[in-house]
């Protein structure tokens, strides 16, 4: 690229050939003269590497080698990123038609750390529910409540703020997002979806033991024990409830959520 990319965008993958390349095509079908396109793969047996070599010309740069986990995997595309600001986009994600145009028009009328939007997810290829995005001011901290595939941020921040805690198998994105908020980084909406997810990641896989480390995550920066305990309590029992739900058959339930969160879902039937 002549121009240095105004976004980098960083997917990171591990033996999910079925699912990379419609997330490939999907960000180079953006505007492409903002974009540096980064993926990262650990080292997977099943073909995708195969995947990432077909398409290796839509990229910008490509690695595939054993890594430590999501997080060591998310901060080596993070050291190979030249953008102004970078976007996580997992493998099996698909980004919105016009995502890019849209950030861009945000960056152009404000100056921000961080701009975020939408994402809409997925149940089994079909329409869940659109996780929105919420005005800074209304975020609950003790809630994970950000989604990182719907997020630019400013790479510079990773300067400042530091890389994901590799020590964290689950819960590195909010860690590292909450350290932003919690310095006062200035947040701004960009009023779009930008980004298809779906549900089956390994946080899903994990849930469990994800809550529990987010739990632990809020702990760590000082949030009150007591209300957190008792949050995300509630919150382990829906999601063991949601695996009872998942065994017998019965499916993904939504179970509609109260006070703040009212606002940041909003259940597509």
């Amino acid at each position: 690229m002549k121009d240095k990319p105004i976004i980098s965008i960083i997917t990171i993958v591990y033996n999910d050939k079925n699912n990379l390349e419609k997330t490939i095509l999907s960000v180079v079908n953006q505007i492409q003269n903002s974009i540096e396109y980064i993926v990262i793969d650990g080292g997977s047996s099943d073909g995708t590497v195969d995947i990432i070599k077909q398409n290796s010309k839509l990229l910008s740069f490509w690695l595939s080698e054993k890594d430590k986990g999501i997080s060591d995997a998310f901060n080596k595309g993070v050291l190979h990123a030249n953008g102004e600001f970078i976007l996580f986009l997992n493998a099996g994600d698909v980004m919105t038609e016009n995502a890019i145009l849209n950030m861009l028009l945000s960056v152009k009328s404000k100056t921000s750390d961080i701009y975020y939007g939408s994402a809409i997810c997925r149940i089994k290829d079909k329409t869940g529910f659109r996780f929105k995005a919420i005005p800074a001011k209304d975020f609950n901290l003790i809630h994970p409540f950000l989604c990182h595939q719907a997020i630019f941020c400013k790479a510079a921040l990773f300067d400042e703020i530091g890389l994901f805690d590799t020590h964290l198998r689950f819960a590195m994105d909010y860690d590292w997002y909450l350290k932003c908020v919690l310095k006062n980084k200035i947040l701004t909406i960009v009023d779009s979806d930008l980004v298809y997810y779906s549900l089956g990641g390994t946080s899903d896989q994990n849930i469990i033991k994800a809550l529990e480390e987010c739990r632990d995550v809020a702990l760590k920066h000082g949030f009150d024990y007591n209300k957190t305990n008792s949050f995300y309590r509630k919150k382990i029992f829906k999601a063991k409830l949601q695996i009872i739900f998942n065994k017998i058959g019965i499916g993904w339930i939504p179970i509609k959520i109260k006070s703040i969160y009212k606002k940041q879902y909003n259940f597509i039937k």
